[in-house]
């Protein structure tokens, strides 16, 4: 494979990240669905080791496709996206569905940095989701603004 040339890798896992990476020196992981895995039933584990196991072995994966690139991105940017689709689909507050996110954005930052990416970025709110209406917003903004000043306040 060409080093500069533009490609993409994608892969899916339990906690409903894709990875895509674009060639230049720069990792671009992006989120379809953050939190969109199944809730823990009755018989399941809990719904924290669910989340800790879905998040080992996305850190499993990032690993070895980092070992393939024989590179570490210094630049990591995450979409959080999803959040709405997963509280429908697991009748969960939408406040609680942001704060899954959240928190799933905060340990796989955490990752990257221990993994030596300089720089990491969320986009956490795009232009059309300006349109939905006061709940959904608030739940979205309050929400990252909470997490999101935490990660900095941890860096």
């Amino acid at each position: 494979m060409p080093q500069y040339a533009e490609w993409r890798y994608r892969f899916r896992d339990l906690s409903g990240f894709t990875l895509s990476r674009v060639c230049g020196g720069h990792g671009a992981l992006s989120s379809t669905s953050v939190g969109a895995f199944a809730m823990a039933t009755d018989e399941a584990r809990s719904f924290r080791s669910l989340v800790l196991d879905a998040l080992s072995d996305l850190c499993r994966r990032l690993t070895m496709w980092l070992l393939m690139l024989d590179t570490v991105p210094t630049h990591v940017c995450m979409v959080p996206d999803g959040h709405r689709r997963f509280s429908k689909a697991t009748g969960t507050d939408l406040r609680q569905a942001y704060a899954i996110g959240k928190r799933n954005v905060h340990l796989v930052s955490d990752w990257f940095f221990s993994v030596s990416a300089l720089v990491v970025t969320v986009f956490v709110y795009s232009l059309r989701n300006f349109s939905r209406d006061q709940f959904e917003m608030r739940a979205a903004l309050d929400k990252a603004k909470e997490g999101y000043e935490d990660i900095l306040d941890n860096l």
